[in-house]
């Protein structure tokens, strides 16, 4: 359907036809008045980086927070007027 919609738009992370773990970007490039150009490029790595960062944010996120939650709760009971507010 893209490429009979003559897409101008990249078509970003698709799996690969006969490997699924492999992912593509798809891209129609004019050549010409009358002829396109498809080009894949396959961006398995850049997926997995991309993933891996989302899991490390999630992970560094939760580990933080956790025990900032404690130090706040404790700060509260010292003196719960002069605790700023957590977000």
């Amino acid at each position: 359907d893209w490429l009979a919609a003559g897409a101008s738009e990249p078509l970003h992370d698709m799996p690969a036809p006969h490997d699924a773990q492999r992912r593509l970007s798809l891209s129609l490039i004019p050549v010409g008045a009358t002829q396109r150009l498809l080009l894949a490029r396959d961006i398995s790595t850049l997926a997995r980086l991309e993933q891996m960062r989302r899991d490390f944010v999630a992970n560094v996120s939760h580990e933080l927070r956790t025990p900032l939650t404690v130090i706040h709760g404790y700060l509260e009971l010292l003196d719960p007027e002069d605790v700023p507010q957590l977000a």
